[in-house]
């Protein structure tokens, strides 16, 4: 004889299905918060790897222009002699200021894609596309693009970044921009966790008097 189910019994499957679905909507509650957890630290760690790695190569692009504009002027006037009353033997090879050497800087700063070298031969002086080129890489997505700031010695020589406007709340850009602080020692980087800008200073000569606002973190 066919056993049917007490009014209980329903009850009973009622309320085990209900903490099945209220199971799979806290499972599904706590996935979404892990990929939340998991997307930051991908923020963070890409951001931290960005401007290390950008940094880094720019700021070598600029020394190695600078070494390139001494180890020429080395070359090109190692038989100079000066001879008094006349002046130097040779044409151009007085004594030059090697700061001469460093690309230059107009306003508040030159996007570093627009940087020429002085050293390098007329028509390929872009850092980047000229006589010795190189890739340089999008900026790390949320920031603004690099600049170069030629301050001379007094002011200094620096390159900066700084999260855009829509992004420089974001715990994750800061947290990016800490720990890549972190890898630089303190003569070669300036920033302030606390500051509006954000902004991220790496120095390519330090200054011998005050820094330049457009330097300032």
């Amino acid at each position: 004889m066919e056993k049917r189910l007490s009014h209980d019994s329903g009850i009973a499957i009622g309320m085990v299905l209900f903490g099945l679905a209220l199971l799979a909507v806290v499972s599904v509650a706590m996935g979404v918060g892990g990929n939340n957890n998991l997307s930051s630290v991908i923020s963070i760690d890409r951001s931290t790897a960005d401007l290390k790695s950008q940094g880094l190569l720019i700021a070598t692009k600029i020394r190695d222009c600078f070494s390139n504009g001494i180890d020429n002027k080395k070359l090109d006037c190692s038989n100079n002699t000066y001879i008094p009353g006349t002046g130097w033997s040779r044409p151009g090879c007085s004594p030059i200021d090697p700061a001469a050497f460093y690309p230059a800087s107009s306003g508040s700063g030159t996007p570093v894609e627009n940087l020429n070298c002085p050293s390098f031969g007329a028509g390929i002086q872009n850092l980047w596309t000229g006589q010795v080129p190189a890739l340089l890489p999008p900026p790390s997505s949320g920031f603004d693009i690099w600049y170069y700031v030629n301050a001379g010695d007094g002011g200094g020589r620096c390159i900066r970044t700084q999260p855009l406007a829509s992004t420089v709340d974001d715990s994750s850009m800061r947290a990016g921009l800490l720990e890549a602080s972190a890898s630089f020692s303190a003569n070669e980087v300036s920033y302030v966790p606390t500051s509006t800008s954000q902004r991220f200073i790496l120095w390519i000569t330090k200054p011998a008097v005050i820094a330049s606002p457009d330097c300032a973190p």
